[in-house]
């Protein structure tokens, strides 16, 4: 990503994806708000396809009519936004969760610490620690719970949890970006993708 911004610029259009929709990156903030503020009332953006067919398709009766915003567009987009916007978008609800959010960054930077090394550098698989910040962050707002993933010795599910989440990421851009082979022939890639999803749905 790095290096589509310096070599391309702030607006970055990627075509020619085989089996996959063109895809535009915006590394500006105010080019990012121009073109949202551009969208239609029912904007349409293209669908992960396999995340679009492991909704729409493998567990359409686990996600029913109401399969999130990620991939769904139209009016059944706008029903699903409307039910959270509400919420979401009130000041005194962002303000409850100031504390408690402040409280897990705290928790993040106390372990930096102990994540060093003699050189004073972290280590490189610390892309894994931000996912346990962000993920004990979301659930702390979506589920009014913390899962301990900051701990010294996080508990079993939470363990599971973190190791679903950079499955997850780990093969996303595999299942998304490469050719989708996946459509005809279940890659082990693939299989570890959906398993790191189903990880989640149970």
């Amino acid at each position: 990503m790095l290096q589509l911004h310096e070599v391309y610029g702030n607006i970055v259009k990627v075509s020619g994806l085989i089996g996959h929709p063109d895809l535009l990156f915006v590394f500006d903030g105010d080019e990012i708000r121009n073109t949202f503020r551009r969208e239609e009332v029912l904007p349409h953006r293209p669908a992960m396809p396999s995340l679009h067919h492991y909704k729409e398709v493998l567990h359409k009766d686990f996600f029913g009519d109401c399969p999130g915003v990620i991939g769904v567009h139209g009016e059944r987009w706008d029903k699903f936004r409307a039910q959270v916007q509400q919420v979401m978008l009130q000041a005194n609800a962002a303000k409850n969760y100031i504390s408690p959010l402040n409280d897990i960054a705290d928790d993040f930077i106390l372990r930096f610490d102990k994540l060093v090394d003699e050189n004073n550098e972290l280590p490189g698989n610390f892309l894994s620690e931000l996912y346990k910040w962000a993920l004990e962050s979301v659930c702390r707002v979506a589920l009014d719970t913390r899962l301990g993933c900051l701990s010294e010795n996080p508990n079993p599910e939470s363990r599971n949890i973190i190791a679903a989440i950079n499955m997850f990421f780990w093969r996303v851009a595999e299942v998304e970006l490469r050719l989708p082979v996946w459509r005809f022939y279940k890659t082990k890639k693939y299989l570890e993708y959906i398993g790191a999803l189903d990880h989640f749905r149970k």
